[in-house]
């Protein structure tokens, strides 16, 4: 990785072999983003969108080398404020836009070298894992670090020895589309196999069961990317079990979290997957010197400020990012913002409505504030787990067998679970089923929630699925079915809780609170009748005796109404 300075000749940058700090990292501004910021009737500029007028660090925009302007807040609703800090041109000049092939020709001979570098990597991975691997792939995502290492792989490696697979969210910006679509032709024209693979289910439905996705709860990550490539790819094997190594555009300079990953590392997400990263020490600078010195194609999006070319509606977005976003693909944009204004519509208006539409929904830790019930509740009574399921969207027993062997077919029930016998009653409910279990072994009861958190809450996401590599999960139109060779590995329970929905949507429990009339401890249960009773909104509870008070009753009947809730499987309760 090479640092960089401005370069006043080119209006462009000059790689530098230097000892010290790298520079942060850099991207190309071109006029569309000087109108969006409302400049075009200030400053004279060639609306010709073939090279950059400016470039940009962080919110500060550079001119010949000169710090010229900067940028603060926005969010979907509003544009960043703008201040320049100095004209980049005196007189009305017209600014001058980079001069590409004479930024390129000084940056020739390092960028030489750092491709040879790069290529002999992915010559080394290769030679390293042609044996041990059922398919080299490289992992396209559209964006511009994705796009310089498939010129890398494709010089390194014979073309029929590796494929592109492109991850489609069906969340992508439109210019995506349109640089894949022109990628894709010019691989079938090389003689590169292009493979794209998308979730069976729409964006527009799986946010309005899971609900938005957040910071925390990025379970559109695995829904929509990672899960379809691994089934696909599983497809084009014809193994369950196949070893893949995915050559991916990752980079140290992207983040802090990145920045330790190693250039070879097994798969963070699937087992018996490894990652292999050609270009982890470029800076952004080097990918877009590259990109420009090769003739690469760019994506549009990076012409119209966008910094990543990732999903349209991110929650790790900042909120400048969210208005350009909204600004350049309002029509895109549109069903998604609509999802986020009916969820939250239901428990607030006005302006705390506005805030969830702007942000709040980013930071949302669980499913508090969305319409969503998960069908299932716990909790423990005198040594007792009590698990109710309202409404099962699949079938227990055919769960229970990714944890262990029945060994009858009624209740109670006795199954083998890592080699002993534990037992678990199911008793019929109106709306489903109650399970009880004496048992104490803390593996094994985590095991059991588990499988009737998916019972309850499965929606058929595949995630399960691709995480079983012995291919003993299988998922058609809502059924799903366990194959009797399970060896019980748990290797598909490793989403947390033991199911992506159930996550998502489930309420945290809530701490003990203080009664807001006589100031006395409010358990959970008691301000889950609250919120039953009064109003889910309800930011104040009342204890259990202040509570029958106030209906003219009797605690004891008070008691009753929180046991019948729990029994009906309101996750109000525990």
């Amino acid at each position: 990785m090479h640092n960089y300075i401005f370069d006043p000749e080119t209006n462009g940058i000059l790689l530098q072999e230097s000892e010290k700090p790298l520079r942060r990292e850099i991207r190309p501004v071109y006029c569309h983003e000087l109108d969006m910021l409302g400049l075009k009737d200030r400053w004279r500029y060639s609306l010709d969108d073939s090279a950059p007028l400016m470039w940009a660090i962080n919110n500060f925009y550079f001119y010949k080398g000169r710090k010229v302007m900067k940028t603060q807040g926005g969010s979907c609703h509003s544009a960043p404020v703008v201040t320049i800090l100095e004209e980049p041109e005196t007189d009305g000049r017209p600014l001058m836009p980079c001069n590409i092939p004479l930024m390129c020709d000084k940056n020739r001979e390092l960028l030489d070298r750092l491709q040879a570098q790069s290529i002999e990597f992915t010559q080394k991975v290769y030679s390293d894992y042609k044996d041990r691997a059922d398919v080299f792939y490289v992992a396209f995502s559209g964006g511009k670090d994705s796009i310089a290492t498939l010129d890398v792989v494709q010089r390194a490696l014979p073309h029929d020895a590796f494929k592109v697979v492109f991850g489609d969210t069906q969340m992508e910006f439109p210019d995506t589309y349109k640089l894949v679509d022109t990628v894709e032709a010019s691989c079938r024209a090389a003689g590169i196999d292009f493979i794209r693979a998308k979730s069976e289910q729409a964006p527009a439905d799986t946010w309005r069961v899971f609900g938005p996705p957040a910071e925390v709860r990025r379970w559109c990550c695995s829904v929509h990317k990672t899960t379809p490539q691994i089934l696909t790819l599983r497809q084009i094997t014809g193994k369950t079990d196949f070893t893949g190594v995915a050559l991916c555009g990752v980079r140290h300079a992207e983040s802090a979290r990145r920045s330790t990953y190693k250039p070879v590392t097994p798969s963070a997400k699937h087992k018996g997957q490894i990652a292999a990263y050609p270009i982890i020490d470029w800076s952004s600078a080097e990918v877009y010197l590259y990109i420009y010195t090769f003739g690469l194609p760019m994506n549009d999006a990076y012409k119209k400020a966008q910094r990543r070319a990732g999903c349209l509606v991110c929650p790790m977005a900042g909120g400048s990012l969210d208005w350009i976003t909204d600004t350049d693909y309002p029509a895109a944009v549109k069903p998604f913002r609509a999802v986020i204004a009916d969820m939250y519509s239901q428990h607030y208006a006005g302006t705390e409505l506005d805030h969830y539409i702007t942000a709040g929904w980013k930071y949302r830790r669980d499913g508090r504030d969305l319409p969503l019930e998960p069908g299932y509740a716990e909790y423990k009574k005198d040594g007792i787990q009590h698990i109710i399921v309202s409404g099962p969207k699949t079938s227990w027993a055919e769960w229970i067998k990714t944890i262990g062997i029945l060994q009858n077919d009624v209740s109670p029930y006795k199954i083998l679970f890592r080699g002993k016998v534990f037992t678990f009653e199911i008793e019929e409910t109106k709306q489903g089923y109650k399970v009880t279990s004496a048992e104490t072994n803390r593996v094994f009861l985590k095991y059991l929630k588990h499988v009737f958190r998916r019972a309850a809450c499965c929606i058929g996401c595949h995630e399960c699925e691709a995480d079983c590599h012995q291919g003993c999960i299988s998922m058609h139109n809502g059924h799903v079915k366990i194959s009797d060779n399970c060896r019980h590995c748990a290797e598909c329970h490793k989403a947390d809780d033991g199911c992506l929905h159930y996550k998502s949507i489930v309420k945290a429990k809530v701490k003990d609170a203080a009664c807001c009339k006589c100031g006395s401890v409010v358990d959970y249960n008691v301000i889950g009748l609250n919120k039953r009773l009064i109003g889910r909104n309800t930011r104040q509870f009342m204890c259990l005796h202040c509570l029958a008070e106030f209906f003219g009753t009797t605690e004891s009947v008070m008691q009753h109404k929180i046991d019948e809730f729990r029994d009906d499987g309101c996750a109000l309760f525990k």
